[in-house]
């Protein structure tokens, strides 16, 4: 399904739609609509920056790996503007979060930490160095300004595999402690194939 709302496209998929009635049926209801509403929150902020930065066409996909923002012409920001453009939705969501606890702590409702929690997390996993996510595109803008684009490549995906180790070490032992392994190699898994089906990843 496609729609357009100014210079703004939608796309929403089928296997979207798929995963979004799985999620719902095998999660519990209200933090997977947080995680939603969290996730079309860090993509707005990215819009706005994007905007703010010149781009001024876009199109969010919502598909098989989630909500994605497509931008033709981010290719050809400038460094700061292209990390401004890619760390503000991390931040944005930490910001979010450290409010919403704020919120929860002067004595709000437990729904205001579950949006906390979900924006802190979201946040955090966007800044880790993989290829895919945003924490690994600062670093390849990063290395690219001081180095020709394949050093940057490669050093990038190096500190992405190195990552995807941590990640793994994590997993084993959330896996010996008999506690949320599951939803960590779920994650951990996904992980791997944001990594394999990076353009800019030398796990291709």
């Amino acid at each position: 399904m496609h729609i357009k709302l100014g210079q703004l496209d939608i796309y929403i998929g089928l296997s979207f739609a798929v995963v979004f009635a799985l999620g719902a049926f095998f999660s519990d209801m209200r933090i997977y609509l947080i995680s939603l509403l969290s996730a079309l929150f860090h993509e707005t902020v990215h819009l706005i920056a994007l905007y703010f930065s010149g781009c001024k066409t876009a199109a969010l996909n919502f598909s098989f790996g989630g909500v994605k923002l497509i931008c033709p012409g981010f290719s050809y920001l400038s460094f700061d503007k292209t990390v401004f453009c890619t760390l503000s939705a991390p931040l944005g969501n930490i910001f979010a979060g450290a409010l919403f606890y704020c919120l929860y702590a002067l004595g709000g409702k437990n729904i205001f930490f579950e949006i906390s929690a979900v924006n802190i997390f979201l946040g955090a996993v966007n800044l880790l160095p993989l290829p895919f996510l945003d924490g690994g595109r600062a670093l390849f803008s990063f290395l690219g300004k001081r180095s020709d684009i394949l050093t940057a490549r490669k050093i990038s995906s190096f500190v992405g595999i190195c990552s995807l180790v941590f990640l793994f070490l994590v997993f084993f032992l959330l896996f010996l402690s008999g506690k949320y392994y599951l939803f960590f190699l779920i994650f951990f898994i996904y992980c791997v194939i944001g990594c394999l089906g990076d353009k800019d990843s030398v796990f291709t």
